[in-house]
């Protein structure tokens, strides 16, 4: 029952937006992109320029186009109202499916990297909004 939207504003800055339900045992909402140009062969990590709402949300990788199936998470906590520099190395992302921890998973490579996304989970019920200016690799 969560939605959320993914805007341009400003003619170049990404704003993940939506509510958070807990309705029919919800509690997340989530979007991602294919990967098309952002080369992170031979990089040691992702960055990211954003700003939030002083909620904790996750970087999501998957490896796979497929809609459903295993991604590789890392979370950051948001400073309400400041734009911050985060930084990820690939070691710092665990693989989960739906969820969980998934202990066997390869480690996450950043050649097979094919789609990228966001999520707010938690159960923080109500309003979010994060502002994306920068993905990049480092």
């Amino acid at each position: 029952v969560s939605r959320s939207e993914l805007e341009l504003a400003d003619g170049d800055t990404l704003v993940f937006r939506g509510v958070v339900s807990l309705e029919n045992n919800g509690g997340f909402a989530s979007v991602r992109h294919d990967l098309e140009s952002l080369a992170l062969s031979g990089k040691d990590g992702i960055m990211l320029r954003v700003k939030g709402d002083g909620k904790r949300y996750q970087l999501r990788l998957r490896t796979s186009g497929r809609f459903d199936g295993m991604a590789y998470k890392a979370d950051f906590q948001t400073v309400q109202g400041q734009w911050q520099e985060l930084r990820f190395p690939w070691s710092k992302f665990t693989a989960t499916f739906r969820g969980r921890f998934v202990p066997d998973a390869p480690q996450l490579k950043a050649s097979d990297i094919r789609q990228v996304g966001f999520l707010i989970s938690d159960k923080q019920e109500g309003s979010f909004e994060l502002a994306i200016k920068t993905v990049g690799s480092f």
